[in-house]
């Protein structure tokens, strides 16, 4: 009963293929296909001969040999015809990969149905279930509901630190004054000090209590991100526990928002996890290095890549002014028109080149007197509107929204301040569209992308984009290339799986 179930889901491996050629349109998704599965037909029958004599080696036997092999030692596996047409579809199959012949689906679902024939006539059942005895001993659970063979992918994670101190900022601080106050007293032997002896030691307990209270609810609360989900615990001391989690199946976008300078200093804010749960927006706030949990999760969900190392440097010019899309190794980014850093920085520019000529003007007609007082004032203006300048062209370069492989990102930053970097996969975009709002953006070449994603949560919106049309070729032509990617993986896994399956090689199994 058992070895049905295994041949029935190498089966199904198979239908699903049959499935996704039936609409594979491009010449490279075909080609790729024969390829993979005459190598899957190929390793049938050579685990199916290695299986019958452990010394042979089919790696070193042409496909057309193991198959007369096969059918000279096994005729019950092979009739003449199944050998015939295995042969005709191996000589179609090179002169495709050679690309003197064009590949046709009607003879790659040919291979496929031969390949679905062999697997259900020559897969080995898996061992049997190992007994209790054998089975692994239970571990003590790092989390409240962790289940079997479910790992921590980080310690579970609480609020910075820093959370609890501004929580407890106003209770400290009156505390410290009552403390002042009641010292004051003490060595002054004022008429009141008994009484504020007595008042301010029941206000500082009071404190206490609030603090004590504060740093249970802090220590309370967690977050948890496994190799299976994603799980928030939220207890209000001794009277409420909610809690909200998603399988990393679920996950749709995971986003982080750095609120303040402080956040930033410190290095903590907050990882906004869109789902398609019932939950649907997961927010871990105020944990330590965000960015590190944002990577990690993508990770898990097999939506992010290694970083891979740029091989050359764009000139000091472009990126000091990235008026156009910057390429690096296969990664794309867009700042918004220059029109918009014009704007912000035409005002504090005129001034930084008016205020020094205007100055001279005022003391050569005497208006104003020129000595060491008025030459400091100048000097101060002048500075702050430098600050003011730098400030509005740092704000415009440091937005950017990238494109890479297989993520879309955008980031907003206002320098020592706040930073909020949106984040999802390609797979996860539904929509693409743009937008020239006026006659000036069509003249000045500017304008709007709309992305829009199955998150719940927020759309990506690359505002004041310079060649939108442009942008939105590159995510389109992006989001195409990843998922003809990832359907490849797929295809590779189930002929993976199907070859293990073959050659008799069996997964762990657990005891119920």
């Amino acid at each position: 009963m058992r070895a049905t179930t295994w041949r029935d889901k190498a089966t199904n491996f198979l239908t699903i293929q049959v499935e996704q050629l039936v609409k594979a349109d491009t010449e490279g998704e075909l080609r790729l296909a024969m390829v993979d599965v005459r190598e899957l037909i190929k390793d049938v029958l050579g685990g199916y001969l290695s299986q019958l004599d452990p010394d042979f080696d089919p790696r070193a036997t042409k496909f057309p040999d193991l198959v007369q092999l096969v059918r000279a030692r096994v005729p019950a596996l092979l009739d003449q015809t199944a050998v015939d047409e295995l042969i005709r579809l191996n000589a179609i199959r090179n002169e495709v990969v050679h690309r003197s012949h064009i590949p046709r689906r009607e003879d790659v679902q040919a291979f496929v149905q031969l390949a679905i024939r062999l697997c259900q006539n020559t897969l080995v059942p898996p061992q049997p279930t190992p007994t209790l005895a054998e089975a692994p001993t239970a571990t003590r659970e790092e989390f409240p509901g962790q289940q079997p063979g479910e790992e921590l992918e980080f310690p579970v994670m609480r609020r910075h630190w820093m959370k609890l101190l501004e929580r407890n900022a106003l209770p400290l601080g009156l505390a410290f004054v009552l403390l002042a106050f009641g010292l004051w007293n003490v060595f002054s032997h004022t008429a009141f000090m008994s009484v504020a002896v007595v008042l301010g030691s029941l206000l500082l307990s009071l404190i206490a209590v609030w603090m004590i209270l504060q740093l249970y609810d802090w220590g309370n609360d967690s977050f948890i991100v496994t190799n299976r989900r994603v799980i928030r615990i939220e207890r209000a001391y001794f009277f409420f526990e909610e809690r909200h989690e998603a399988s990393l199946r679920q996950i749709q976008n995971v986003s982080i928002q750095v609120n303040n300078p402080v956040e930033l200093l410190f290095n903590f804010g907050d990882v906004l996890i869109e789902t398609a749960s019932r939950t649907g927006l997961i927010r871990f706030d105020g944990v330590p290095d965000p960015r590190e949990v944002q990577i990690r999760i993508f990770q898990l969900i097999g939506h992010a890549q290694p970083r891979r190392k740029r091989k050359e440097r764009l000139p000091w010019l472009a990126r000091l002014l990235p008026f156009g899309p910057l390429v690096e190794d296969d990664v794309v980014t867009w700042h918004k028109h220059w029109i918009v850093l014009l704007r912000e920085t035409i005002v504090p520019g005129l001034l930084l080149l008016a205020l020094p000529g205007v100055f001279a003007f005022l003391t050569r007609a005497k208006l104003v007197p020129l000595n060491s007082i008025t030459l400091l004032v100048v000097t101060i203006l002048w500075l702050i509107d430098l600050l003011l300048f730098v400030r509005q062209y740092q704000d415009w370069r440091n937005d950017e929204y990238l494109v890479t492989p297989d993520r879309l990102i955008d980031i907003e930053r206002i320098p020592f301040v706040f930073e909020d970097k949106k984040e999802t996969s390609l797979s996860q975009i539904q929509d693409v569209r743009y937008e020239i709002p006026n006659l000036e953006a069509r003249i000045l070449g500017w304008g709007h992308v709309y992305i829009q994603t199955a998150g719940q949560a927020r759309d990506f919106d690359f505002l004041y984009v310079p060649n939108p049309r442009a942008v939105q070729d590159e995510v389109v032509r992006r989001v195409a290339a990843f998922h003809a990617q990832q359907h490849m993986k797929e295809v590779r896994a189930q002929f993976e799986e199907l070859h293990r399956l073959a050659h008799g090689e069996q997964q762990p199994m657990v005891a119920p």
